[in-house]
């Protein structure tokens, strides 16, 4: 989704744009990319770019799969998304429910690698630097599936095909227990960009405490984490209910980390207009 903006930088007739990296969710095993149009079509009013990323769904894929899809499109936009109108100097990246699962597991997976490249004297182990994004913004993510399956119900056997046979191992908050992520966790912790996690408190499909312990786990890890549990929100509001009335959680983070005081002014217009009855 590419704004006027963004065809006009192009031709040197302006600035790059800014960008947002998104994927969406479906529980890995329905997820498309068509799931984030209203959140496109919101941030190319607003002169924003915003790349949907596909993934392989379950069971064509695994998670690892899936991590290594989303890793791949993230570095196709840092090698490709100039030459769109898109600012390489200005993104960030965002998934919602099982697209918050793979984008938080891809950060900090990268960020491991990075720092184990580092370390050894190699050359860069990637392109992009997760540090080059401005944000990593989770919705309504399930960070930790051995804890979050019996409440969906979801056999045991599934959960092993679904992850390989180890789900701690494609999980991000298990992740930050293991004992290769702790060798590394403060040279790591520092490569990480800014982390948003976003819940619904009355989310009945990924409860809010999956957030609000991966927060905890976050900072423990000497990762601060920004937690933000909205009342009286479900699962579905942030990308369905709200932007469909114009009430999108997203855009209150995605317009202050990639436009500044301008997407400040952006929203407190909106949040006036809102209090005036007119959304």
């Amino acid at each position: 989704y590419a704004p006027s903006q963004a065809w006009e930088a192009t031709k040197n007739n302006g600035p790059k744009v800014p960008v947002v990296i998104g994927i969406m969710g479906g529980g890995f095993v329905i997820g498309h990319r068509g799931y984030n149009v209203q959140l496109g079509l919101r941030c190319m009013e607003r002169g924003i770019m915003f790349v949907c990323l596909d993934y392989r769904n379950f069971p064509f894929a695994t998670i690892p799969e899936m991590v290594g899809n989303v890793g791949r499109g993230v570095q196709w936009v840092f090698r490709n998304i100039g030459d769109y109108g898109g600012d390489v100097n200005n993104m960030m990246f965002m998934g919602q429910s099982a697209g918050a699962h793979l984008g938080a597991m891809l950060m900090l997976e990268h960020a491991f690698l990075e720092t184990e490249h580092a370390k050894d004297q190699k050359e860069e182990f990637d392109s992009w630097q997760v540090k080059k994004l401005k944000a990593y913004v989770g919705v309504s993510g399930p960070y930790d599936l051995q804890r979050y399956a019996p409440h969906l119900g979801l056999p045991p056997h599934v959960l092993e095909s679904l992850s390989m046979g180890s789900p701690d191992d494609c999980c991000p908050a298990p992740l930050l227990l293991t004992q290769k992520w702790q060798a590394l966790a403060k040279e790591a912790a520092c490569r990480l960009p800014e982390i948003y996690l976003v819940h619904g408190e009355t989310d009945m499909l990924v409860p809010a405490w999956s957030s609000v312990r991966f927060a905890e786990q976050l900072k423990q890890a000497g990762i601060p984490a920004k937690l933000d549990v909205r009342a009286g929100v479900n699962h579905t509001y942030p990308v369905v209910e709200g932007p469909a009335v114009r009430h999108d959680i997203q855009m209150e983070y995605i317009l202050p980390i990639l436009l500044g005081d301008k997407g400040l002014k952006i929203l407190e217009a909106a949040a006036a207009r809102h209090d005036g009855g007119d959304r």
